[in-house]
């Protein structure tokens, strides 16, 4: 073990050794042409509304699906949800006429009834049912400066008739 480590106190001069060796290891990664790394878990973020916002409602007849986006980036005319990779909202199903489900997924998939994920599932007397959900958007789109994605989701409904809502949350950015 090092002696400027076994004692118990530290020098001054301990402190400038290492505060040496510390420079001169920078200054060797920033000679090498070192890229910087991000630490573990970092990745796509959330940016998320504190107010959330209504972005689209509609009727959806059993077993139908309908396209939702691009839609603009609150109060903003430059962005839309093609300059974000995905979003978190909000599903409400209302007014159903049985026991149904919708589903959401990216416009990229088709819909796979035995392995796709079901957002959400409504029956009975109440006639508002809902639950968050995040999606990516899809990625088949026209490329241009800082469009990310084709900023659309689909919502599929399943055997019942029903009202949707759809209100964001948020959207999913990338690597920051």
């Amino acid at each position: 073990m090092d002696k400027a480590l076994d004692r118990s106190k530290s020098t001054r001069r301990d402190l400038l050794k290492l505060a040496g060796a510390a420079a001169i290891g920078a200054a060797g990664a920033s000679a090498l042409g070192a890229t910087k790394v991000r630490a573990a878990g970092s990745g796509a973020t959330i940016g998320a509304f504190f107010n959330p916002l209504h972005i689209a409602s509609g009727h959806l007849a059993p077993h139908a699906e309908v396209v939702i986006g691009p839609f603009p980036y609150p109060g903003s005319t430059v962005f839309t949800s093609a300059n974000y990779i995905g979003i978190v909202g909000n599903l409400t199903a209302k007014n159903w006429k049985g026991a149904g489900w919708m589903s959401v997924r990216s416009t990229d998939f088709p819909f796979d009834p035995p392995h796709q994920g079901i957002n959400l599932n409504f029956s009975g007397p109440p006639r508002a049912w809902s639950n968050w959900f995040i999606c990516q958007f899809g990625f088949t789109f026209e490329p241009a400066p800082d469009i990310v994605s084709n900023g659309q989701f689909i919502i599929r409904n399943g055997p019942s008739p029903a009202d949707y809502v759809v209100d964001l949350h948020g959207f999913m950015t990338g690597d920051q």
